[in-house]
């Protein structure tokens, strides 16, 4: 029904738009009233910081779960042990993954090509898993292949190659084996040898979802800043863990994603910096509250407080493009809401399952 409302309120607004020449180009978001009117509906249902808080007091999982009864979470949560390892992070990935096909199948034809591409965020998750596991084989850790199987989200690798890549027992065995799909990284593996650093490969791997957003992504400014937001995020994070790594930026530079903002400039005299110098460089651009954690990084010696910031502002991206009613925005910063969303999800019952102070998690919440 409300979906219906919101329809019949856009085509009235549209048609009269439509009546003065000055305006006819508001006519370009006809194809996006129904889709935008889906995501008006499903806005209803988010979880509410409230309701977060609700979780964070209350003494169990199932509790957490059944203060989820009227979300769209709830049929995924039927049936499942949610005190198994990973049981919770399989479910809302499977949600998401769900949710970002529903939106590509609803999404209008001129930016299709773009959903599609940013639903292959899932099969890059599924490659990572398996990266993983080929790693912790090597290193004398495995899983069985239906446990790692068991733990894929829906993407558009086929189910028996994902079922190969779930038996590799070495990195380089799955390499080899990803060698005739898109998700090629036979070119970085020489790295990886040298620095023993499978989060590299998975850098790659994000790098590569990247490099196909950026080619299916329309001339639109307020959806490009959200990538580059996005964009910035990963290469700080990225040129963070390489300094605390000890590692020169020749090793990372070809994992850096371009379309962002800020790595130029971290880039330069980066291996002449420290960490302190990197985050003083964000001073005057849209990371300057990085800044204001030096000193908690100062006595932790932890990336984490940078990294949470990095996801706010991130948040704050994706808010602020929901704002418009029509057009493609409002689809995107649904997505980025949905993900931050599960995100503090994921916080909530892992600081159940091991038994953390609730104040502890609430300060983990990303809003």
């Amino acid at each position: 029904m409300v979906a219906a409302q919101w329809i019949f309120v856009s085509l009235v607004i549209i048609s009269a738009l439509a009546i003065f020449p000055p305006l006819r180009s508001a006519m370009a978001i006809m194809p996006y009233v129904y889709p935008n009117a889906r995501i008006k509906a499903k806005e209803g249902r988010l979880v509410k910081s409230d309701r977060f808080d609700e979780m964070i007091a209350v003494e169990s999982v199932l509790e957490i779960a059944s203060l989820l009864e009227n979300t769209d979470y709830m049929p995924y949560l039927q049936g499942i042990s949610l005190e198994k390892p990973g049981a919770i992070e399989n479910v809302l990935d499977n949600y998401l993954a769900d949710l970002y096909d529903d939106i590509t199948k609803m999404s209008p034809k001129k930016v299709k090509n773009l959903f599609e591409s940013l639903s292959k965020k899932w099969a890059g998750k599924n490659i990572k898993i398996v990266l993983r596991n080929a790693f912790s084989v090597e290193g004398g850790h495995e899983k069985s292949p239906e446990d790692i199987f068991n733990s894929f989200s829906t993407c558009d690798i086929p189910e028996d190659k994902l079922k190969a890549l779930s038996e590799c027992k070495s990195v380089k065995d799955l390499i080899a084996e990803l060698e005739d799909t898109r998700y090629s990284l036979s070119k970085y593996y020489s790295i990886y040898e040298n620095t023993g650093r499978l989060s590299l490969l998975e850098s790659a791997i994000d790098k590569m979802m990247y490099e196909e957003i950026l080619e299916n992504l329309p001339e639109e400014p307020m959806v490009k800043r959200y990538f580059s937001a996005l964009i910035d995020a990963s290469n700080v994070k990225l040129l963070l863990r390489t300094k605390r790594d000890g590692l020169p930026l020749k090793e990372v530079e070809n994992f850096l994603i371009e379309g962002g903002e800020v790595s130029d400039s971290l880039k330069r005299d980066f291996d002449e910096m420290d960490t302190k110098d990197l985050i003083e460089e964000l001073g005057g651009t849209t990371y300057h509250p990085l800044k204001d954690l030096l000193s908690e990084y100062e006595k932790t010696n932890s990336l984490s407080p940078f990294e949470r910031e990095l996801d706010r502002i991130v948040a704050k991206a994706g808010r602020d493009i929901s704002a418009p009613m029509f057009g493609l925005s409002p689809l995107i910063g649904f997505l980025s809401v949905k993900e931050m969303e599960a995100k503090n999800l994921r916080t909530i019952f892992g600081g159940k399952v091991v038994g953390m102070n609730p104040e502890d998690v609430r300060s983990l919440l990303i809003y």
